[in-house]
This record gives C-alpha cells, structure tokens and sequence, in this order.
C-alpha cells in the first residue's frame, strides 16, 4: 500500500430514514473511522434554541448554514480518524453533494459552496471514493428532527441519485437487509476497491 495515497472516502446516502445512521454507527463499533450526518447536527442544535433555524421552516437559510458547515467539518476530517483502528479510509454519513438533492426538495437556491468545495476536492485529488445509496427500509421511522413523508424521502432519494450522477459518480446499490448484513455488504465492496488501490 503507497503511504502517499490520500485518505479514502466512503460515502453512505439515501433518502431519510433508510437506516444510514444505524450502519454507521455498526461500522464505528466495529474500529472503523466515521463522519456524522451534519444536517441531523444542526438541526438537533437548533431544536434546542428558542427560534431555531429548521430546514421546514426556513429551508434557504438553513441549507445555507448546513453547505458552510459541511465544508468545515469535510476540511477537517482527518480529525475524526483520532480514536479509529483503521486511518486509510472513514465511511461518511452523508457528503456535501446530498445537500443539492435537499435545496432541489425544497426549492431553494443550491448554495455556491457546495460545487466549489466538489470542485476544489477534484482538484485536490481528495475526491469521495465509493458511494453506497441505501434502498428503502420496509417501515419508516419519524422523530423530531424528520418530519418528511415516506413519499417525500423517495423523492429525495431520486434528486440524490441524480446530483451524483451529475457529477460522475457511479452508486453501488445497498439493497434491504439487516443492518448487519448491509454492513457486510458495504465492507465487501471497500475491500474488494482497496485491494485495486
């Protein structure tokens, strides 16, 4: 393994409730390196302000403060490799593309940080390496911070599918499993790429 070869990305995405958290939360027991969805961040920090800013009450601005913070935390994310077993690879809930398939949901302006982080990534050769979608779960699940319809998470899922392809990206299907055969599934497939690298 060439030491130079940056740190690989493994993107897990879907529409809501379709069981990312669950397999990323596995793959961090497991040793495995790990990003959190940043979207679910936020907004469980603003459901505990007074006026908090909620992507169903004010999408543009929210959006907004997810794409900044987004790139914040994708520009730092070697810290989150501190406490893992494994430093080559971290397996992403969620990356900054998801956030156009949320501003096209919603109808609001895409931020211009979302392309110009993709872009300086490329530039970088720091791109995402593999990206996992997630099929539908057989039953959803809402809480405070997803109020989305089961129709509105398949929309959504559709727009994902489409902002990467976009870009070029190829996905690998994630079919409905157990949780830990999902996990199964994905590692697999990582190791199936890292042995190309």
């Amino acid at each position: 393994m060439d030491n130079n070869i940056k740190l690989r990305k493994y993107v897990l995405t879907g529409g809501t409730s379709v069981g990312k958290t669950t397999i990323i939360d596995l793959l961090s027991k497991q040793g495995y390196a790990t990003f959190p969805e940043f979207s679910r961040v936020i907004i469980n920090e603003e459901l505990k302000k007074e006026k908090g800013v909620l992507p169903w009450t004010n999408p543009a601005v929210f959006q907004d403060v997810y794409a900044k913070r987004q790139v914040v935390e994708e520009n730092q994310i070697e810290k989150y490799l501190e406490h893992s077993q494994n430093r080559q690879y971290i397996f992403m809930d969620r990356c900054i593309i998801d956030g156009i398939a949320f501003c096209q949901h919603a109808k609001v302006e895409v931020p211009q940080e979302i392309d110009r982080h993709v872009k300086e990534l490329r530039s970088m050769k720091a791109d995402y390496n593999l990206i996992f979608i997630l099929e539908p779960l057989d039953q959803y699940h809402f809480d405070e911070g997803r109020v989305l319809k089961p129709e509105e998470s398949l929309v959504i899922q559709g727009l994902i599918e489409k902002s990467y392809k976009d870009y070029g990206y190829t996905l690998i299907s994630v079919p409905f499993m157990s949780p830990e055969d999902r996990a199964d599934f994905i590692l697999n497939k990582v190791r199936e790429f890292e042995k190309q690298i």
